[in-house]
């Protein structure tokens, strides 16, 4: 087994897998003209249970040898995620959409801005351990980077296994590959030692970059079938 007895590595993996699906597959499943009713029932979904999940996940797989103040991550979880998902259904709702038109102009830089000020934060929170380039970290990178690459290839056979449209299998791919990295970051930057943040950090350096590479390999994959398609009709 990876890490074999290195309990904190363990935790942060379980802990970047075990978080919710990442708000930005939404913007990968609209660019790729997937589902994007399907992939925001998800995200909602799966951000609501989140705070039963990710405690589970963790007991169920990490080391007694790493205590975990459960209460409290399900609180944060809370506060973090299921609160402003329901807000946004609340809103949504008693504006009959148009909160979505007034609003998301007007506080898109600043989510930007904060979302640039989590990178930081967090890069300044692992530097440390960057600052040697070891055989454990570059085995971390590549387990990390593996994971990703098999999170999407599981859920697109699955799709294809199911036979699911091309909507649908483009809106699966991306919501069952991403992972809200910021909120796992800031979990285990509360609630566990600086060993633990490595892991889930290394999943947002890379998240983008595999996500890319998976929308170019969805484009070829349609086009391949497009032009199969035409060769049997002539």
């Amino acid at each position: 087994m990876a890490f074999n007895g290195d309990a904190f590595t363990i935790t942060g993996l379980v802990l970047g897998m075990a978080i919710p699906t990442g708000v930005t597959s939404f913007i990968w499943v609209s660019m790729k003209k997937g589902n994007t009713a399907l992939a925001l029932a998800i995200i909602l979904i799966d951000s609501l249970l989140s705070p039963f999940i990710v405690p589970f996940s963790l007991s169920l797989f990490i080391d007694q040898k790493v205590s975990i103040d459960f209460m409290n991550m399900v609180m944060s979880l809370l506060y973090m995620i299921v609160l402003p998902s329901i807000a946004g259904m609340l809103l949504n709702g008693i504006t009959k959409g148009k909160v979505i038109h007034v609003w998301k102009p007007r506080l898109s830089p600043f989510s930007k801005i904060f979302l640039g000020f989590v990178v930081m934060l967090n890069g300044a929170l692992i530097a440390p351990y960057l600052k040697e380039i070891n055989v454990k970290l570059l085995f971390i990178i590549l387990v990390v980077t593996a994971i990703t690459f098999t999170g999407y290839i599981f859920v697109f056979l699955l799709a294809k296994l199911l036979k699911y449209d091309s909507e649908t299998l483009v809106a699966f791919t991306f919501i069952g590959g991403m992972r809200n990295i910021s909120a796992g970051s800031v979990i285990a930057i509360a609630y566990f030692p600086p060993q633990v943040i490595l892991p889930v950090v290394t999943g947002m350096l890379f998240q983008v970059t595999v996500a890319s590479i998976y929308a170019s390999f969805l484009d070829r994959y349609y086009n391949r079938k497009v032009t199969e398609k035409s060769r049997i009709s002539i």
